[in-house]
């Protein structure tokens, strides 16, 4: 029970952080013509990340601190569970 709880909880952030993801990267307006022109296939296999370079330098600022604050949000979970399941020597 409390392992599905973390699982949904960690569900939720990280739907919550891929939705972030989506909303900067369609906030350029060409990456966003991009993404709506792209083949379903190169968006599931990632080739639509080559653009990625291409991308404004302020998308590409929002886009490093929302993955800075998601590894930190993972960090913290990690040691959270790390604690937990310490039994010490």
């Amino acid at each position: 029970m409390v392992k599905s709880h973390l699982m949904m909880e960690l569900n939720l952030e990280y739907g919550r952080y891929l939705k972030e993801v989506v909303q900067a990267l369609e906030s350029d307006p060409s990456f966003r013509k991009k993404l709506e022109t792209a083949e379903v296939d190169d968006i599931k296999s990632g080739k639509i990340a080559r653009e990625l370079h291409f991308v404004d330098h302020n998308v590409r600022t929002k886009l490093d601190e929302l993955k800075r604050r998601e590894l930190e949000r993972l960090r913290h979970l990690a040691i959270r569970n790390m604690k937990k399941n310490w039994r010490g020597p």
